[in-house]
């Protein structure tokens, strides 16, 4: 959920030029990305928790939540959540996993314009 991210920023993330940029995994899907402040412009974090909270209740049937935020030490008492926490946190997790893809980048100096190609398999560059 995106409260107030920089949007053309974003955009420049997830749309990189597909001359430069070719991937090997799952085409993307394009969807409309945007802000709730759109939506409400007096939207804050703790409103947005308040509301996740009260859908919850509404679609379980439950009287009150237990909404707290935990810190690693709280993490570590509860051996299934301290799991999925190491798991994503590992490199294996959050890079290995990536889709081979191919890439160009292309800065231009006042001295000349510089590309650098590259592929990647598995989270590393393996030809440049």
């Amino acid at each position: 959920m995106l409260m107030h991210v920089k949007l053309d920023a974003l955009s420049s993330y997830l749309h990189p030029n597909k001359a430069k940029l070719e991937s090997k995994g799952v085409e993307s899907v394009r969807a409309r990305v945007m802000n709730l402040q759109e939506v409400n412009p007096a939207i804050e974090h703790e409103g947005f928790c308040d509301a996740i909270e009260e859908a919850f209740i509404k679609k379980w049937g439950a009287t009150t939540v237990n909404r707290r935020t935990l810190n690693v030490e709280d993490l570590e008492k509860i051996p299934e959540l301290m799991k999925i926490y190491k798991e994503s946190s590992e490199w294996s997790w959050r890079f290995g996993q990536t889709p081979e893809f191919s890439n160009s980048l292309e800065k231009k100096f006042s001295w000349a314009l510089v590309d650098v190609q590259f592929d990647v398999e598995g989270g590393y560059i393996v030809r440049g």
